[in-house]
């Protein structure tokens, strides 16, 4: 199955990945602090995700060693990834995975998000970036499933209930899709009790996660220090949708996402639907979320280059949300369109064979060439400060800088400035006084 080849890529070259930035960062501050110290310190003066504070510091892949823990984590992330694919193919066709309807889907949407995020190693190796995101994205698609059950068990109305809360402090973009489906879900149908206490569960997380000082504290760093427009409503409004227009028009030309979404529509039966008026108005403002979710790092930041990070979540955003959207509305305005899942296997395996020339994919299969020698470099780099550690400890060590970069999976080096946070939290993991990069080789 090519689908499976391609995830198999992605878990290989897991097995090459590094612990990096924050991920040192956040071990050193636990081991000073401690953990319930450090949750509490994070969210009252950074920020209020107080799920992915809770995530992310105990299960650190630095807890597992510097060379075992990432790729532990990084083959972890990159099943989780795919399971994004998993959950909403199985929203979309209604069908389990025993259905070859089911299996096309999957097939579709992981070649869709695997060969064309944005920045692969924010979401897929990155340890920190990903669980910020991963997790809250997965219980979203997870409560989506669950909302279209027709029978769920005690269990399940239980985490049905608690997942919304947990979502709302994993991120501000995760808070914000779960909110649309909270608000998707009460005007479409007629809401029951399990859907109001998940309603008041979610706003319990969303005020813990919006209402905490460290929210401010952060903004002022970047209104105060870095002299940035934070907190300007109309100059983050204007700014919202000009990003939006920039990446959708870059995102629809230079990925299949519309295809894509064409092929899924011959992998449901053709119901003759057609869509209400309120039903109509919803999809519209559906597009709304688009720019709305630059809102909160624009807001926030007043800057005007979104990290990769976030635009890995709203090009999810996008080509999830499009892929149950798109062939509904296919089959109520062209409904030539039948069912024929050949038609959707021969495409998708055409855009596939398209896509080792230019996608991720291609990528990937470059970085193949790479991750040996940045292996090399980065085992050299870890026993030069394992000798130092030994030797001497108090002076400052310096290393040369990484040069073999495989694009997939490599997410920054450590700085030329030995006080910046990376070099301190690797000097503290090594137990040396100060590491620092330089540019020539150490002879």
């Amino acid at each position: 199955m090519p689908i499976g080849a391609l995830i198999t890529l992605f878990i290989y070259l897991g097995f090459f990945g590094t612990a990096s930035s924050d991920d040192y960062a956040d071990f050193m501050q636990v081991e000073k602090f401690g953990y319930f110290n450090t949750v509490i310190e994070t969210y009252l003066h950074w920020g209020g995700r107080f799920t992915s504070y809770i995530l992310v510091y105990p299960i650190n892949p630095l807890n597992f060693g510097e060379e075992v823990g990432p790729i532990i984590f990084n083959t972890l992330q990159i099943c989780l990834f795919a399971s994004l694919s998993f959950l909403n193919a199985r929203f979309i066709v209604k069908k389990n995975f025993k259905n070859i309807e089911f299996c096309i889907c999957f097939s579709l949407l992981a070649f869709l998000l695997f060969c064309y995020l944005p920045k692969p190693v924010e979401l897929l190796y990155w340890f920190t970036g990903s669980w910020v995101y991963l997790p809250g994205l997965i219980g979203i698609s997870f409560w989506l499933l669950l909302s279209e059950s027709k029978q769920i068990t005690a269990f399940q109305k239980t985490i049905y209930i608690v997942l919304p809360f947990f979502i709302a402090g994993t991120n501000e973009l995760n808070l914000l899709i779960e909110a649309w489906l909270l608000f998707v879900y009460g005007i479409l149908i007629k809401p029951k009790k399990l859907y109001w206490f998940a309603l008041i569960s979610f706003l319990i997380g969303a005020s813990l996660a919006l209402l905490t000082p460290g929210n401010n504290q952060r903004s002022d760093f970047f209104l105060l220090q870095a002299h940035h427009p934070a907190r300007d409503f109309g100059f983050t409004l204007l700014n919202c949708f000009k990003l939006s227009f920039h990446y959708l028009k870059d995102w629809l030309r230079s990925s299949p996402i519309l295809l894509i979404w064409f092929c899924i529509s011959f992998l449901l039966p053709n119901r003759n639907l057609r869509f209400s008026k309120k039903e109509i108005a919803l999809i519209f403002l559906s597009f709304l979320m688009i720019p709305m979710l630059f809102f909160p790092f624009i807001y926030g930041t007043g800057m005007l280059s979104p990290p990769e990070r976030l635009l890995n979540v709203v090009y999810i955003f996008i080509s999830l949300a499009g892929a149950a959207i798109f062939p509904q509305l296919i089959h109520t305005y062209f409904s030539k369109v039948k069912f024929n899942p050949l038609i959707a296997s021969i495409i998708g395996i055409v855009l596939l064979f398209q896509a080792s020339y230019t996608s991720r994919l291609r990528s990937a299969l470059f970085d193949l060439d790479e991750v040996m020698a940045y292996q090399i470099e980065t085992k050299n780099r870890i026993e030069l400060a394992k000798n130092h550690a030994v030797n001497s400890p108090n002076d400052t060590l310096l290393v040369p800088s990484i040069r073999h970069i495989p694009y997939s999976i490599f997410y920054s080096d450590l700085n030329s400035n030995a006080g910046h946070w990376y070099n301190q939290g690797f000097a503290y993991y090594h137990k040396i006084k100060a590491v620092k990069v330089v540019e020539n080789k150490i002879p």
